[in-house]
């Protein structure tokens, strides 16, 4: 949908797109009882490389101090 148009900033309820991605990943990664570093970050970084605002996923994600993710979107805003 990304490749078609799709709005990388539209809200559901509070949330961007990315913002709900690094929640999920991050919180699926808890439920799982996995191992932080182990947080899957490919639709993050989809979502990233498409344009979408880092900042709502990176307050989330300093929210759960999520040194991966937090370093995938710090990462991202360096390149663009």
């Amino acid at each position: 949908m990304i490749d078609r148009g799709a709005d990388l900033e539209h809200r559901s309820g509070d949330l961007t797109p990315l913002a709900h991605a690094v929640d999920v990943a991050i919180d699926g990664t808890h439920q799982r009882g996995e191992d932080p570093s182990d947080v899957p970050t490919h639709i993050i970084e989809l979502l990233l490389d498409a344009g979408a605002d880092p900042a709502p996923g990176l307050e989330i994600a300093k929210g759960y101090e999520s040194a991966k993710v937090i370093d995938v979107i710090t990462t991202a805003k360096r390149r663009r």
